[in-house]
């Protein structure tokens, strides 16, 4: 809307490299694509300006009444459409993250294995989805730290555990160990972990 505004434009749209109408703002010329060459007149009161981005065409609409679009209005519309192009390449690599990330989540609980992230010196650990079903825990109320996976752990377990992250932590290496834990409702579980 602020762009329509800022250089009085009758409209303005964004489609994507696909030509696909992402959006638009003012009066857009029911017969205006992005096929339609740049600087043609669409009906009797249009006059279309172009700019092409590496991920989105930014489309404005000029009037008989718009002012002329000098060097300053069109650097300012280039300035806007490398924003508008920004933000339309964050938009899909965060969908491309998202998918990625789903996609990793299902192969885990598929697999029933999941996934954490410790840096020695830090109490807070990170854990996958699978990871907190794996131990049954609630990741709304539990927060996973060395010292409540020690709490989990199986008494019989325990030291052998502390040990194995402890030498770890100081070698800053990988660890593999199976270790036993108490699941909320009292059941034990074996865990194979790396």
């Amino acid at each position: 809307p602020q762009l329509v505004s800022i250089v009085a434009a009758q409209g303005a749209a964004v489609y994507d490299t696909d030509g696909t109408l992402l959006g638009a703002h003012g009066p857009v010329p029911a017969e205006a694509t992005l096929a339609s060459p740049a600087g043609t007149a669409l009906g009797d009161n249009f006059q279309q300006v172009r700019l092409a981005f590496p991920n989105a065409t930014l489309v404005v609409w000029a009037s008989p009444y718009t002012p002329y679009f000098g060097r300053g209005e069109l650097d300012l519309l280039n300035n806007l459409g490398v924003m508008a192009s920004l933000a339309l390449e964050r938009c899909r690599l965060f969908q491309r993250e998202r998918s990625t990330l789903e996609a990793l989540e299902e192969a885990q609980r598929i697999a029933r294995v999941g996934s954490w992230c410790w840096v020695p010196g830090t109490e807070t650990i990170e854990w996958s989805t699978e990871l907190y079903r794996i131990h049954g825990q609630d990741p709304a109320t539990f927060h996973p730290t060395i010292a409540a996976l020690q709490d989990v752990c199986h008494p019989q377990d325990r030291d052998s555990w502390a040990a194995g992250i402890q030498r770890a932590a100081a070698s800053r290496t990988s660890f593999e160990m199976e270790y036993r834990i108490f699941l909320p409702g009292g059941h034990v579980r074996t865990l194979h972990g790396l």
